[in-house]
């Protein structure tokens, strides 16, 4: 049923009424008057295939971005694969220093995302291992050792398949590993736990009685609320300080967008950001977009035609996202 809506107009029930036999319908469910679906504009690429840092890799693929104010310049943690091993970069307006050459040189397996600290430490999941990385570039094992699972402290612990990081206020670590369907905490003295899940499954509840199918990529924003996707899910999780597990939106796999949250349909979720405001914003990268989440709980489509991997909010409350190129989206 399409309808135009009066200037002005609230939410509320809605009746629909037939001129064939005068029946008419209430239904159960509220309408959503909508907010505005703002215009996105693509106003710059920070980082671009040609640059001398690709050379002859014009397949190279940015993954995670993290943004620190340094001097009022952008600092962008940035992390590439394709021909090239994979690297991290710091990227400013007027300059590109390599942190860390060849993070696979050890060996072991990079995986999607980054996260760092306040104090410039930078954390990454390498193999089945989560690393620190200091500012001068140093590299050390933290957590993790082979693949499988294990609790415990320090590399006693075994992870399968991490692929984020993200930090508290308090500074504890949490990370997506994957391939235990789990959200797992790091300690401050490297004590390594289940936070939540443990089995396949969408189911929402406390701490380990709730599901994942393959966490991606993870947010910890200043309330230290955790905000997860799913690679092989559908649904945007959240997961509260006390461990409450929740489905913040997504129901189906596909392509919709919805007046409320819990309708709309997603595949393929990586990046996860979430502004000051509370609109949250996820690379749909199956479905080639990019999708915000408002705070009404309207889901619609901000970008399409792009396979962004990280997302994340810049100083001035610009959205950043990572694909082969960095873009700055601001909206109007």
């Amino acid at each position: 049923i399409f309808t135009s809506v009066p200037t002005g107009a609230s939410s509320g029930k809605i009746t629909v009424a037939s001129t064939v036999n005068e029946s008419k319908t209430v239904f159960e469910t509220d309408f959503i008057v909508a907010e505005p679906v703002l215009e996105a504009n693509l106003v710059m690429d920070l980082v671009y295939p040609g640059h001398p840092i690709y050379e002859d890799s014009y397949q190279a693929v940015i993954y995670d971005i993290n943004i620190v104010t340094e001097d009022n310049y952008y600092a962008l943690l940035s992390t590439f694969s394709g021909f090239y091993p994979h690297h991290i970069f710091r990227i400013t307006p007027t300059s590109v220093d390599t942190i860390v050459f060849n993070l696979n040189q050890t060996g072991r397996a990079f995986h999607y995302g980054l996260a760092m600290d306040k104090l410039g430490n930078i954390y990454v999941p390498i193999g089945h291992t989560i690393c620190k990385i200091s500012p001068n570039g140093i590299l050390d094992t933290i957590a993790g050792s082979t693949k499988g699972f294990e609790e415990g402290p320090g590399e006693a612990a075994k992870f399968d398949d991490p692929m984020d990081v993200g930090i508290d206020q308090e500074g504890n670590l949490y990370v997506a590993d994957a391939g235990n369907n789990r959200v797992r905490k790091i300690s401050h003295d490297g004590m390594v736990t289940t936070f939540a899940g443990g089995t396949v499954g969408d189911s929402d509840g406390w701490g380990t009685s709730a599901q994942f199918y393959g966490p991606m990529a993870i947010f910890v924003d200043k309330n230290n609320l955790i905000w997860l996707t799913e690679f092989n899910g559908t649904r945007v999780r959240t997961i509260t300080p006390e461990g409450l597990v929740s489905t913040y939106a997504g129901s189906l796999h596909g392509y919709y967008d919805a007046s409320q949250k819990e309708h709309a349909h997603f595949q393929g979720l990586w990046g996860i950001a979430v502004d000051d405001n509370g609109s949250v914003y996820v690379a749909d990268n199956g479905n080639k977009a990019i999708r915000k989440i408002s705070t009404s709980g309207q889901v619609t489509t901000l970008m399409q035609d792009i396979c962004a991997f990280g997302l994340t909010i810049d100083t001035d409350g610009n959205l950043l996202a990572a694909c082969s190129e960095i873009h700055k989206i601001v909206l109007n």
